[in-house]
Formats: C-alpha cells, sequence, structure tokens
C-alpha cells in the first residue's frame, strides 16, 4: 500500500533544511510562548507536535518547559533523542500517528504548538487532529497553532532553490481554488541532477474559516494573526459523559443518524445537508413538527464533542 504523501516528505530531507531557514522563527515562538505562559510554573508541560529533529523542543526544555515531543518516524525520534542526550537535555519523545486516537499518549499539558502536520489531510482529519489535542491539554490550556506553514510561503526563497549542505531545495507549487489546497513538489537537485522529487498537497485556510475549525474542535480562540495565519487558542473543557449516549448501536426506530456527522459528512450518501433539505421540504406542511424535537445517540459526545 503506498503511503501517505506527509510520510516521505516530512522526512530527514525535510528537517534538514527547516533547521537552515527556521532558526528565526524557533527564537520567536520560544519567547512568545514564555510571554504567554507567565503564571505557569517553570515546569510546565508542553507538547510539540512535529517536533522533527527536536531542535525547538531541546531549546524550549533549556528554558524550564517540560516538553513532550511527537512525530511520524521513529528514525527522527531516534536523532531528536540522540541530540537531547549530547546536550545534557531531558525530553519525553515519542512516535505518534496523529489522525489514530489510539496512537496519543496518556498526557495532560498545559501547552502545545501544533503546525507542521496541520492541513495534510482533509478537513475531517484536521478536525481529529486538534480532537485528539485537546483530549491531551488541561481545560484552559495555550494552543498555538500555525495555519500557514513558514516553508510554503514566497518570502522562504524555496521558489527559486536555497543551498543547503551542497543541495539546492527548489518548491514548485500552484494554489488550486477548487480544492483550497497548495498542491506541489519538493525538489532536492545535487549538481545538475534531481535527486529526490517529494510531493505535497496542503490545505489552505482563510482566516474565517481557520478560526470558524478552531472553535469547532473545542477552543476558544484569543488572537488570530491573519498575515502569518497563527492562532493562539485555549482548549475549553470536555463535556462529561453523562450529557450523551455514548452507545455505537442505531437506535430501534431512528431514521435519520447524525452519528458520523460532520467529522466525516464526505463520506455519507447522501450527504446530511441533502437529507435536511428533502426532509425539510416534506415536513412543511407539517409546521416542521418532526424537526422540532428529536433524540440523537452521539457516541463522541462525552469523550470529543466540543
Amino acid at each position: 500500500m503506498k503511503q501517505p504523501w506527509y510520510r516521505e516528505f516530512f522526512g530527514p530531507e525535510f528537517w534538514e533544511l527547516a533547521e537552515q531557514i527556521g532558526n528565526e522563527r524557533t527564537s520567536k515562538d520560544i519567547r512568545s510562548l514564555e510571554r504567554l505562559l507567565v503564571d505557569e510554573s517553570p515546569g510546565a508541560t508542553l507538547v510539540d507536535l512535529g517536533c522533527g529533529f527536536g531542535s525547538r523542543a531541546i531549546a524550549l526544555a533549556r528554558v524550564g518547559f517540560r516538553v513532550i515531543g511527537l512525530d511520524l518516524s521513529e528514525a527522527l525520534i531516534a536523532e531528536a533523542r540522540r541530540r537531547a542526550a549530547s546536550g545534557g537535555v531531558q525530553l519525553q519523545l515519542e512516535t505518534l500517528e496523529p489522525w489514530q486516537d489510539e496512537s496519543w499518549p496518556r498526557i495532560q499539558a498545559q501547552a502545545a504548538i501544533c503546525g507542521t502536520w496541520f492541513g495534510c489531510g482533509r478537513d475531517s482529519d484536521q478536525r481529529r487532529l486538534l480532537r485528539a489535542l485537546r483530549r491531551s491539554l488541561k481545560p484552559g490550556a495555550l494552543l498555538l497553532l500555525e495555519g500557514a506553514p513558514f516553508w510554503l510561503r514566497k518570502e522562504s526563497g524555496l521558489s527559486h532553490g536555497l543551498t543547503v549542505a551542497g543541495k539546492m531545495y527548489r518548491l514548485d507549487s500552484e494554489y488550486n481554488p477548487e480544492t483550497a489546497r497548495s498542491e506541489g513538489t519538493l525538489k532536492i537537485i545535487a549538481g545538475d541532477r534531481v535527486e529526490r522529487s517529494l510531493p505535497f498537497s496542503m490545505r489552505v485556510y482563510s482566516p474565517v474559516e481557520l478560526r470558524a475549525l478552531v472553535k469547532e474542535c473545542g477552543y476558544a480562540v484569543a488572537h488570530l494573526d491573519a498575515e502569518t495565519m497563527q492562532v493562539l487558542a485555549h482548549s475549553l473543557p470536555v463535556p462529561p459523559a453523562s450529557l450523551a449516549v455514548t452507545s455505537w448501536a442505531t437506535p430501534p426506530g431512528v431514521v435519520l443518524d447524525l452519528r458520523y456527522a460532520n467529522d466525516e459528512a464526505e463520506l455519507l450518501r447522501p450527504d446530511p445537508s441533502t437529507i435536511w433539505r428533502e426532509s425539510a421540504a416534506v415536513w412543511a406542511a407539517d409546521g416542521g413538527g418532526p424537526a422540532s424535537h428529536y433524540a440523537v445517540d452521539d457516541p463522541f459526545g462525552g469523550e470529543r464533542g466540543a
């Protein structure tokens, strides 16, 4: 089975490049988090999603945070462990498949940074990622979300090529307005030969879309920078289990089953919007009675409901 594009793309070559062009951003992140967490203890627990070689995680640990670094591959985590040990820094480092709930470690953190992976999949994948992260955060915890990866911006210089360790990295990309995605290839060129071509397809959110998505996933948005697409938000409390039924069984007599909406609405045929439009037309003559009260079997409400 072919692996998702992001598993190859966010490999060692990407992180070698990111370290060359991201040092200033790493320093900025550290200063921002120190300011934002001024009321927390020096040992505040922080999650670094997509930690790569661990440069940012190590720097944050050095200024007093207890950092949990998570990334896709054991090779990246192994290198991060080596660097942390070499620098005498304590880190908790684990591999994670971010869109699979069962792979998340059991943690309760006061802050999280999420940028590298955001936008990789469908909208439903972003929801899964943010909701899974929310379950790993204490109520009121800080989320620093980078909605526009720095390496996709024109000012990164990658459209013209950037030479690192004797190799040129060039990013060829186009924005597809029909899918709202930036799609293209990161080419790694050695001499006059293209050594590797790494395809990517990132979802690009408008500020309005990004704010709505973050709020939908259980966060209160404190600030959104429309130019950098960086979001500061705080996690809201998870509703108690008593507020929702958590059974997967379809209740007897149920005609309209909303248990998969809206996280997986694109998988439903017909989709919920079509069902409601058709139902509303039929029920109009009845005054809308059947739609005024109905029971919803919601298996996510007790654990995931925003």
